[in-house]
């Protein structure tokens, strides 16, 4: 795996559970293509094994990239949504009740 960097780039909040699914499905792709390592080998001490387990090792890095990439731009929305939540509600106690005045 190459050399990581981190950017940052904006998602229209309406196409952001589609970005995070995409993320999803990228990381599934990455752990099923795993599979294929998942065997015994015959020899198990020798140089096809280090290259095999050095791999997987280089891809389970690059899973945890992506899945770290997904706790992070969830996290940022769920806290979001909160503080929105929030100064919704300060904006609703601040706001003068409404009272039915009967006039004569």
């Amino acid at each position: 795996m190459g050399q990581r960097i981190n950017i940052q780039y904006s998602v229209d909040i309406d196409n952001l559970g589609e970005e995070i699914e995409r993320l999803l499905r990228g990381s599934f792709e990455k752990i099923a293509d795993l599979q294929s390592y998942c065997v015994i080998p015959q020899d198990a001490l020798s140089l096809k094994t280090l290259d095999n387990v050095e791999e997987m090792r280089q891809k389970l890095l690059s899973i945890d990239s992506s899945l770290r990439d997904i706790v992070y731009i969830t996290s940022g929305y769920v806290s979001f949504q909160a503080e929105l939540a929030k100064q919704q509600n300060e904006t609703e106690r601040h706001m003068p009740e409404e009272i039915d005045e009967v006039t004569d």
